[in-house]
């Protein structure tokens, strides 16, 4: 018995030799992945090189308990570089670990990547599994201040648009903080509020401070009731004239003009609301300071007019576009513009905004 046992488990010298080659393979390939992983990163970042990753959220130490996650507070995007040690507190991480970060950076020390966190002893790991996708971290291609070209001009933090803001000095992630705040319903009344939103420190507010124009409530309740006011015509104003009109910028009125032309011009001021960058909220203010005059818009004749302009304008999709000229090349002509609605891709749909754009060419 014994004797079959040391038979089946017996090897050739080649073998054996196989053997000491594989064990061998096996540890050069081990020694070669701990080299890469711990030596080679760190030397390669001594010299500037960046070494990316992706994912960073799944290769981070996943907490031992979970429901911990829910005592932890969303605060926006934030750089773990310049973050208060209040915003800390606010965000769930507790005052010991909050402090030792502060003081962390106190003492000279950055944080360039998610795992950097780590550095700090014992750092809830859960925290950081939490807000890691709101983390920004500083490029290492120089500040992103220093490249980036501010222009500082007046504007009222209700009214502009990221690109205007991008232009003042605001960061990417300070932008959809502050859009974000507004979009959900957030208000400044005075030039202070702009301050207490998360991401402006005081001395970027002490630069913009002199330029923050807030509009008060309601632009004609501030006129008398004999006071005529100017408005302005948005079917016949140019960029400059729109720029005119408090809550529209450069990059808005270009919008609105493209726009503007695309439709043919607009028949109803709540047209607007359709250009991007026009929310409700923008809308009542620009709303008491324009006209209409609807003589100028520009008609489409549907009897005549070809499948590649009819696409062009906004209301009307590429198939009722071809079903419009099948219509009047393998029937008839259309002897009224409501006949429309007998197309198949018109039925049961609501034309009233495409019917004052359309004629038969009849006076």
């Amino acid at each position: 018995m014994w004797q079959r046992i040391k038979e089946y488990f017996a090897i050739t010298k080649s073998e054996s030799r196989g053997l000491v080659v594989l064990f061998s393979l096996i540890m050069f390939l081990w020694a070669l992945n701990f080299y890469l992983k711990y030596y080679a990163k760190a030397h390669l970042a001594s010299f500037g090189y960046e070494i990316l990753k992706t994912e960073q959220v799944d290769i981070l130490p996943k907490t031992q308990d979970p429901e911990a996650e829910k005592s932890y507070f969303e605060i926006g995007n934030f750089n773990p570089n310049d973050i208060s040690y209040e915003d800390l507190i606010r965000s769930g991480l507790s005052e010991r670990l909050s402090r030792s970060i502060v003081n962390y950076r106190k003492k000279g020390g950055k944080f360039f990547t998610v795992e950097e966190l780590y550095k700090i002893y014992h750092m809830d790991s859960a925290w950081v599994r939490f807000q890691s996708p709101y983390l920004i971290f500083d490029s290492k291609s120089g500040d992103y201040a220093t490249q980036q070209k501010v222009k500082l001009k007046p504007f009222d933090p209700n009214l502009a648009d990221s690109m205007e803001f991008f232009s003042l000095g605001f960061k990417p992630w300070q932008i959809s903080n502050l859009l974000r705040y507004r979009s959900r319903g957030g208000k400044f009344f005075k030039k202070e509020d702009l301050r207490r939103l998360y991401g402006i420190d005081s001395i970027f507010y002490r630069t913009l401070e002199p330029y923050i124009q807030i509009a008060s409530d309601g632009i004609n309740k501030e006129n008398d009731e004999n006071t005529t006011v100017a408005l302005t015509d948005i079917n016949s104003a140019d960029s400059a004239t729109l720029v005119s009109i408090r809550g529209i910028g450069p990059t808005l009125a270009h919008r609105i003009i493209r726009y503007r032309n695309s439709l043919g011009g607009f028949v109803r001021e709540e047209q607007l609301l359709e250009v991007y960058g026009i929310d409700s909220s923008r809308f009542e203010w620009i709303k008491p300071q324009i006209s209409l005059d609807t003589s100028l818009i520009r008609k489409i004749n549907i009897n005549t007019t070809s499948e590649e302009q009819l696409i062009v304008h906004p209301y009307i999709s590429s198939g009722l576009a071809r079903e419009i000229v099948a219509f009047r090349k393998n029937f008839r002509l259309f002897q009224s513009v409501f006949e429309i609605e007998k197309l198949n891709l018109a039925k049961n749909k609501d034309l009233s905004k495409l019917y004052p754009y359309l004629t038969t060419g009849e006076n």
